[in-house]
């Protein structure tokens, strides 16, 4: 797997800006590494699908099959195959340019509340990828790395779902169903999500206040990211 930088432009009423994301941080430069090389990412840092590059035999070996007319189907793409990549090479260099800003985009904050259900059979190809035995037992680095991306993925998928004032019941109902599906599915893995992860520290919260710690979090996150 080969990892390059990527930058965000931004154009708005003809003002222009970037963000170069850079991952030189956690990766040694043109060195091919392991997984055990690899360090702890920040919070809203993720591999994303704009900085990956695999092995053709990666996405092969990893059955990565991504669901049809859905969006944010990148996040399996830059998750599913992890485990698949062996060794890892970093190019400081920026290859993919990303602009955002529209307002008809994926990623625009209204557009991606509406799509909640979306994100949610996202999430379910997510956590069936691999089970948390299956993860525990891989490298380290690779272990540290899946554990803080599902822990990320998870609370960006429930803003979705959350993120909105329409449909509070529903939603509310939805966000319900959401645990519960895991539950049934990898009790561990709910476990692990719902105890020691970033969502842990308020998962005794009513709804309510889950609600607005989660949101406000979430444009935290993307603010400091520099992709709102």
């Amino acid at each position: 797997m080969i990892i390059a930088d990527f930058v965000y432009e931004r154009n708005e009423d003809g003002k222009e800006s970037k963000y170069v994301s850079s991952f030189a941080r956690y990766f040694k430069s043109y060195e091919m590494v392991g997984w055990d090389h690899v360090k702890g990412m920040h919070f809203h840092h993720l591999l994303l699908m704009h900085a990956l590059y695999y092995k053709r035999e990666a996405l092969i070996k990893s059955n990565t099959v991504l669901p049809k007319h859905c969006f944010y189907v990148d996040d399996i793409f830059a998750y599913k195959p992890l485990p698949c990549c062996k060794t890892i090479y970093y190019l400081p260099i920026i290859i993919y340019r990303y602009q955002i800003g529209r307002a008809d985009q994926s990623v625009n904050e209204k557009n991606f509340v509406k799509r909640y259900p979306m994100l949610f059979t996202v999430m379910r190809n997510v956590f069936d990828a691999y089970s948390l035995d299956e993860i525990k037992k891989m490298p380290y680095g690779l272990k540290r790395y899946l554990f803080h991306a599902l822990g990320t993925l998870n609370l960006t998928a429930l803003f979705s779902i959350c993120g909105s004032k329409d449909e509070y019941e529903k939603r509310k109902e939805v966000f319900r169903q959401y645990f519960l599906e895991l539950k049934e599915k990898d009790k561990k893995m709910y476990n692990k999500i719902r105890y020691r992860s970033y969502y842990a520290l308020i998962a005794w919260m009513p709804y309510f206040f889950k609600r607005r710690i989660i949101i406000f979090g979430y444009r935290m996150a993307v603010k400091v990211a520099k992709i709102g």
